[in-house]
Order: C-alpha cells, then structure tokens, then sequence
C-alpha cells in the first residue's frame, strides 16, 4: 500500500443559502469538525494533510478549483451537505478537466444518497458513507478499494458497487483531538446570538457524542450516526476544554452535538469538573426540553453556560406527535420558564412546512413561539433531507416533484417542496410571516432591551442579526 497525500475541502455555502446582503457577520461559520477530525487522524498515522475552508474564505467555485489544483495532493477529501451537493459537483467537473486527483465526496448528503451522487456527476470516484476518520485513513493509506468498508465506488466495468458499512466508532475518547490547526483559525466568527463580546478567534466549536435514539421524521442526524448513543467521558471533554483555552485563547465554546445534555451523570460531571478548576470559559449547547429542569440548569449556569438552543418545531399537537419530536408543550413552558428565570439565554427553532402543516398549524406554531418568547427564535423552511423519513415520504407524495436540483429543497431561502396542503409558495409565505410576527412585536423589543440592559456585550450580536433580516430577501 502506497500513502498520498490528502487535502481537505470544505465547499462554499454562506452565500448561497443566506440571502441577508448587509451582514455577513450575522452568520456563524464554524471550522468544520468533521473535517477536522479527518485531519487528526490522518495525521496521527503520518498522512500529509492540507486544507481549504472555500467558505469561511469566500471562494467561488473557480477560485475553490483553482486552490485544489495548486495542491499536490493525490486525494481530494469533500464534505457535503444537501445544499452544496451541486457547487461540489460544478468544483470537482473544473478539478477533473485539468487532473487526475481522486474525489473522494462524504458528509450527510453523500452518506444518504451515495448512488445518486455517483450518478449524478461522473468526477466522482468514491463516497464515503457515514463516519469517515479510519475509511479516511484506509484510502490514503492506499488499500485496495474493494476491501474498505463503508465506501461507494465505481470499480473498472463502471459498475456502482456499495461496500458493506463501517463498524461504527464505539470509544469516542480515542479520537484526537480536531486538527483545527489545518483551518484559518482567525477567520471563523460565532454568529449574531452567539456573540458575546469575545473576539471572533475567541469562540470555537466541539463535539462531545455520536448518536441519537429519538426518530424525528426531519432529522438525518440519527441516520447518520446511528441510534446508539456514544459519548466521551466528561473528563476528556474538559481536557479539550482546557487545550483550547491554552492553544487558541479560546473563551466561548458551542457544543453542538444532539445528546450533550442527554447523558445526566456525565453532563453533572463535566459541569462539577469545571466549577471544582475554576475554569473561566463561556459555554452554549442544544437540548431536548425533556433533559432538563431547573436544577440542572442552575448547575449548569454555575459551570459557564449562558445559553441553550431547543428545538420546538412546531406548535400544534398532531403535527409535533405526527413528526415523532416526543416532546409535549408542557414541558417546553416548564423549561423555558425556569431558564428564564435563571437569567439564561433561549434560542429557539421552530419549522414551517412540516407533514401535516396547514395555514391553521402554522399559525398555531408563530402563536406557540410568542406564547413561548425566546430570547431568539430560529424559523426554517422544512426541508426533505436525503435519508429521513420526511425525504422518502415527500418523494412518496410527489412533494418534490417539482425540485430539479438539490438548490431547491429549501432551509434558509425559498423552496420548491410543498405538501399536502400547503404549495412551495405558501410555505413561503408563512416563513416570512412567523418572522414578522415575531419580531415586530413590542414584547420581543421589550425583552430584547431588558436582556440588552443586563448584557451589554451581546449588543453588537443582535444589531448584526437585525441588519441581516431587514436585508433578507
């Protein structure tokens, strides 16, 4: 087996998906872990390792393909996600014009649909499928493609052949640490309402678990890692705590994993670690509202954390059962009450478009997010993602039979899916008018500057953010 080296590519999205003109600075752009990852291992077993972040860099697609070009690498290593699905395939048709380097595409979207993605663009040569750091590894190690597990490729008939699928990593506490040394580092920027003050450079991302047992039909996170729950032990998760701190000056962290709360001995741990060390470091994370109450939170609070995002989705009771989100208003009011009370700042999703949506349900989800009053509240177009339930019903019930390409299934801007009741318009529509809802509101003022008044330094967060709606078409 012959090493080569590798170079790692995360594709330009920024501007495609998000419409607001004026700031920029309103959106996250994270280093991208999975990537990272990928690198740490590489590394460990001697593969040279480059990297091109075309997104937080601003590339276009020429300029993307111009930068895998002036590298030497033998195997180009790409994530993917829905919505860069096709700016891959125009990079890599530009790659291949002018060299012979492998593509290797992974990430969620390759994972769901690795036939599709083969078929779709004939530069592609092999898809990895789900975890990728040791299938990584075995490629640029040079084994013989038939003996690795968890990819997709086309052997020399032009046959698709689907190996079998990866063992998936079951001790997470044996990864090393991301490779974020190998991205821009001062370039990245931790969004509008996650701004705290801290310098862009100061705020970071990690992961802490694999895996989630709950089916929501939207979801492909459970797809992707599997419905095992795997989790590093809160003493590892601290020691990386600790490393960024020391290397990057770090004094924000997003965890962003699905389960960081799920685990309660473990999160009590983490949480006692920090206070007992006195480690001085700012921290948000995602939850279920079911994980929590308002002792947990206070603990929490005590260890750093000053914010939590949830996913609501919806508030209407058929379309929440109906979406398999296993959560009840109730305990949502619960929650965010007590998280309130704590002085704890609440990000809030909620879906428009979902299976079962009428304008009626949608109002009752605008209503729910002002009953409920987050601090930020986060309204997305549904969009069918490749692998979960909502993607293979859509496709059942003819919900995409207009969506020609990837670019049209939605999130952040207008889309071509629809459903039984609402068109692509409609949900449109509506998206818009949850927003100005919301926001147009006294209340939303009213809390904003209470909340403002307390903490000075998320001014400038929430004056980015209103630029970018105002400026959003």
């Amino acid at each position: 087996m012959v090493k080569g080296k590798v170079l790692l590519v995360n594709p330009p999205y920024v501007e495609h998906v998000y419409s607001g003109k004026l700031s920029r600075n309103a959106i996250a752009i994270n280093i991208p872990l999975g990537l990272a990852y990928l690198g740490a291992v590489l590394e460990k077993n001697q593969i040279p390792v480059q990297a091109v972040d075309a997104n937080v860099l601003a590339l276009s697609v020429k300029e993307t393909a111009r930068r895998i070009l002036k590298s030497d690498a033998k195997y180009i290593f790409i994530t993917s996600t829905t919505n860069t699905i096709t700016r891959i395939y125009e990079i890599i048709k530009l790659v291949k014009k002018y060299s012979d380097r492998v593509i290797v595409i992974g990430g969620p979207h390759a994972t769901f649909a690795p036939n599709e993605t083969i078929k779709e663009s004939k530069d592609v040569d092999i898809v990895v499928r789900s975890e990728g750091e040791y299938t990584a590894l075995d490629i640029a190690m040079g084994k013989p493609l038939s003996e690795i597990d968890g990819i997709t490729y086309r052997n020399d008939e032009k046959e698709i052949i689907k190996n079998k699928p990866r063992a998936r990593i079951e001790n997470l506490d044996e990864l090393p640490i991301p490779a974020r040394h190998l991205f821009p580092h001062k370039l990245y920027r931790p969004g509008a309402f996650f701004n705290t003050g801290v310098k862009n450079n100061q705020a970071i991302t990690m992961l802490t678990s694999r895996g989630c047992p709950n089916l929501c039909t939207y979801c492909s996170s459970v797809h992707f890692w599997g419905t095992k729950v795997r989790f590093r032990s809160a003493q590892n998760i601290v020691n990386e705590v600790e490393y960024l701190m020391k290397t990057y000056d770090t004094k924000q962290i997003a965890i962003l994993d699905d389960m960081f709360t799920a685990h309660i001995p473990r999160l009590k741990e983490f949480c006692n670690i920090i206070i007992e060390k006195k480690i001085k470091v700012r921290w948000w994370c995602y939850s279920r509202v079911t994980a929590l109450n308002k002792n947990l939170m206070a603990l929490m609070k005590k260890a750093g954390c000053y914010a939590l995002n949830f996913g609501i989705e919806s508030g209407n009771e058929e379309v929440i059962k109906r979406i398999k989100k296993n959560i009840t208003k109730e305990k949502a009011w619960e929650v965010f009450s007590a998280a309130k009370e704590l002085d704890i700042l609440i990000h809030a999703s909620f879906m428009v478009g979902l299976p079962g949506d009428t304008r009626d349900t949608v109002m009752d989800t605008i209503n729910w997010a002002i009953k409920l009053n987050p601090h930020v509240p986060l309204f997305c177009i549904t969009t069918p993602f490749p692998g979960t339930e909502l993607y293979f019903e859509a496709l059942e019930k003819g919900w995409m039979d207009h969506i020609k390409s990837w670019d049209d299934a939605g999130l952040h801007m207008k889309t071509k899916y629809h459903n039984d009741d609402l068109s692509a318009e409609d949900i449109y529509e509506l998206y818009k008018l949850a927003q100005k809802k919301f926001f147009y509101r006294p209340q939303f003022f009213w809390t904003t500057f209470k909340r403002l008044i307390r903490h000075p330094n998320e001014i400038k967060g929430y004056l980015y953010s209103g630029i970018y709606m105002l400026t959003e078409t």
